[in-house]
């Protein structure tokens, strides 16, 4: 099989089913053909209807209890049958011609791995217009990928030990630099695609306050690395506010 794409849901049965339809669109209507790919759905031990939504769209259904990004990823992949991983996160989504530019990509013998530019989903705000500048012009000039869409080669991620479990979250940033370190050996390049940038929710921006958010990354800028590896600090991710 040349692409799994892993799906890790916590508590996601709100939005879960306008993602897996999008998901759904994009591959049928790429260049994929249906025995290249499938699509894996990470229930993180969640109470809602998450596993039952996903097994309805057609997604093989995993479970891990340990409620963490990454973990939900590693279990992911660890049952994924690809040459390719494709990381989406429940809230995200491709286009068709994002997923042509997937195929491009994997048929190809130059990548490691990359990501995508992104666009936010629903009515613009000024918030989420700086925000996606800024994270967008972030990932082309370093070269970094968003963990809400990452696509590596399944023998590179094992390889490096996937997503590190001592980390809750800026886990993709993590992953991308070991993924370059060992794709150095072998002179092949991390791309940052965008022509056709992914979708993704803005429901960060949504669900909580101004006040919330600037405590959050002032916490953040304070103690760096540290607070990543603090569950308790990252409500954000944690808090299962849907």
């Amino acid at each position: 099989m040349l692409l799994s794409i892993v799906i890790p849901a916590f508590n996601e049965e709100k939005i879960l089913p306008e993602s897996l339809r999008a998901i759904q669109s994009a591959v049928t209507g790429s260049s994929f053909k249906d025995s290249e790919l499938e699509i894996i759905v990470c229930d993180n031990n969640s109470t809602d209807r998450t596993s039952e939504i996903a097994e309805s769209f057609g997604a093989r259904v995993v479970f891990e209890e340990t409620n963490q990004i990454s973990a939900a990823r590693n279990r992911g992949a660890k049952m994924a049958n690809g040459e390719w991983l494709l990381f989406v996160d429940a809230d995200s989504y491709p286009s068709i011609e994002l997923m042509n530019d997937i195929h491009e990509l994997v048929l190809k013998n130059e990548y490691a791995g990359g990501g995508s530019t992104m666009v936010f989903t629903g009515q613009s705000t000024k918030t989420t217009r700086i925000v996606s500048v800024l994270a967008n012009l972030w990932m082309r000039l370093s070269n970094f990928a968003a963990g809400a869409f990452f696509i590596c080669r399944a023998r590179d991620f094992c390889a490096v030990g996937g997503f590190n479990p001592d980390l809750y979250a800026s886990e993709e940033i993590d992953l991308t630099k070991k993924l370059k370190s060992i794709s150095a050996a072998t002179h092949k390049r991390f791309k940052i695609l965008h022509k056709h940038p992914f979708h993704t929710s803005p429901r960060k921006f949504e669900l909580y306050s101004a006040k919330e958010r600037r405590e959050f990354y002032g916490a953040m800028i304070l103690k760096g690395r540290k607070i990543f590896q603090d569950k308790s600090k990252l409500s954000i991710w944690y808090d299962g506010r849907r």
